[in-house]
């Protein structure tokens, strides 16, 4: 519980840090730039399903993190993939869907079903939750490869492309884990 605390407290300073221009670099201006309401909901469903990585991984972290550091590191890396959509989400005037970042709580239902269900599933065993990195990390990608291409704004498929290259190092990470935990 405490080691999850500590993350969950470094994540909060990070963000309070990034609010007044600090070690993320300056706040994002608001810019008169709009994005059509279909690039907007991409933004609004990649926020969620990062903090959903996230926070399945803090989870497993919490729970195998004796055993396996990747969750931990990959939760870390995970908070900064949902603030770099959050930049979007501000210079597109887009509304956040993470109005407060409660660990464990979507807005959008279908998401909070798969939160539940990946937690559930992953907490069977360490080689369990394994997999569930693998398939978040797999959809992930899909996901982003599929925005990436519905949108021609830079900066939106610039972040959309380091968010897929992060999520290939985590896949990566998670099946050498599943060759070495994985039985």
């Amino acid at each position: 519980m405490l080691k999850r605390l500590s993350i969950m407290l470094a994540a909060l300073a990070i963000m309070a840090l990034a609010a007044v221009g600090g070690i993320l670099g300056s706040a994002p201006q608001a810019s008169a730039a709009t994005v059509s309401d279909r690039v907007a909901a991409g933004l609004q469903q990649m926020r969620e399903e990062e903090k959903l990585a996230r926070d399945v991984y803090l989870v497993f972290d919490e729970q195998y993190g004796d055993q396996l550091a990747t969750f931990g590191n990959i939760a870390r890396s995970e908070d900064q993939h949902t603030l770099a959509v959050k930049r979007l989400l501000t210079r597109y005037r887009v509304t956040d869907p993470v109005k407060t970042d409660v660990p464990g709580v979507f807005r959008d239902p279908e998401l909070q079903k798969l939160y539940d269900e990946l937690v559930a599933q992953g907490s069977a065993s360490l080689k369990d939750a394994i997999e569930v990195g693998i398939a978040i990390e797999k959809l992930d990608i899909s996901d982003l490869k599929t925005l990436r291409a519905q949108t021609s704004r830079a900066a939106i498929k610039r972040v959309y492309t380091n968010l897929t290259n992060g999520s290939y190092n985590h896949l990566a990470a998670f099946n050498r884990a599943l060759v070495t935990y994985g039985g």
